[in-house]
C-alpha cells in the first residue's frame, strides 16, 4: 500500500507515486480529494473531504457530508486500465441504482468535452457506515494528457466569472435591462463572491442601495482597490433573492 507524497490541504492535494510515475491531484478550482492510497499497481482508494470545513456550524444531520469529488490523473501509460474506488461517500445508492456515472474529460486535446465514463459503476452501501463506488477507466491516449474525473458536470469559479462578465457586456448599453455586479464578500481563500442584480429598468430609482457593515469590500468606502463598485440602484418593486454554491458540494449548480 502506497500513500504517495501528499501536499496537505483540506480539499486540494497532490499525490505522486514514484514507483509508477502516476500523479493524482485536486489542486485546482472546485477540486476535492483528501487522500489517495495505491492498493496495488492499478487500484487506488480515494477519500474525499467533508462538504464544509470542521469549524463551520451546520444544521443537524448535515455534518460530515461527503459526495463531491473532482480530481485529475496524469502519467498512466497508454492503454492501461486503472481502478478508482471512492471510499467514504455519503449514501447515494438511489442515484447509482438509476445509472448515474461520474464524468470525465481529457486535456489538452484527447477529449476536451465532459462525458460520462463508459465503464459500469460498482457500489455498495449500508444503513450505517461509508458508501463507496468503484469504477475503472482505460487510458487509451498518451500519458502526457491529463484526465479529469468528477462526481457530476463541474461548473467552476472561472466559468461563473466568465458567465457573469458576459451578462454585463451584453446588457451594458441596454435601455430595458439592468444588470449590476458587485462583490458581496470574500471566501476563506480570498476569492470574490459576486452578487448580481438583474431587473428590467421599470420602477428603477436613482438612489443607491445602502452599504452594509462587513460586506461589499470593493465599495469605494471600504477599499482603495482599482476595481471599485457602487451599490446598485434601488427599485420600487418586489425582490427575489437566489443563492447557489453556498458550500463546496454545489459546484454543479
Amino acid at each position: 500500500m502506497n500513500g504517495g507524497i501528499n501536499e496537505k490541504h483540506p480539499q486540494q492535494n497532490t499525490f505522486v507515486f514514484p514507483s509508477s510515475g502516476i500523479k493524482i491531484s485536486s489542486q485546482f478550482d472546485s477540486g476535492n480529494l483528501a487522500r489517495c492510497m495505491q492498493q496495488s499497481k492499478n487500484l487506488f482508494h480515494m477519500y474525499i473531504s467533508e462538504d464544509s470545513l470542521p469549524y463551520t456550524p451546520l444544521p443537524a444531520g448535515c455534518q460530515n457530508y461527503r459526495t463531491w469529488f473532482y480530481f485529475s490523473v496524469t502519467g498512466v501509460p497508454k492503454g492501461e486500465t486503472v481502478i478508482f474506488s471512492m471510499r467514504n461517500m455519503n449514501n447515494q445508492g438511489r442515484l447509482f441504482k438509476l445509472g448515474l456515472k461520474p464524468v470525465y474529460r481529457v486535456l489538452p486535446s484527447a477529449q476536451p468535452s465532459w462525458q460520462r465514463i463508459p465503464a459500469s459503476v460498482q457500489f455498495d452501501y449500508l444503513d450505517e457506515g461509508p458508501f463507496f463506488i468503484t469504477f475503472c477507466h482505460n487510458f487509451a491516449y498518451e500519458e502526457t494528457e491529463t484526465t479529469y474525473f468528477a462526481f457530476s458536470y463541474p461548473f467552476s469559479f472561472e466559468e461563473i466569472q466568465n458567465q457573469s462578465q458576459q451578462l454585463i457586456d451584453r446588457f451594458a448599453s441596454s435601455e430595458t435591462v439592468y444588470v449590476h455586479r458587485e462583490v458581496l464578500g470574500l471566501s476563506l481563500e480570498g476569492r470574490p463572491m459576486d452578487m448580481l442584480t438583474i431587473s428590467s429598468r421599470h420602477k428603477m430609482t436613482f438612489q443607491r442601495e445602502e452599504l452594509i457593515d462587513g460586506l461589499f469590500p470593493c465599495h469605494p468606502q471600504n477599499s482603495t482597490s482599482s476595481s471599485l463598485t457602487e451599490r446598485p440602484f434601488k427599485f420600487e418593486k418586489q425582490t427575489v433573492f437566489l443563492t447557489c454554491r453556498v458550500h463546496p458540494g454545489e459546484t454543479p449548480a
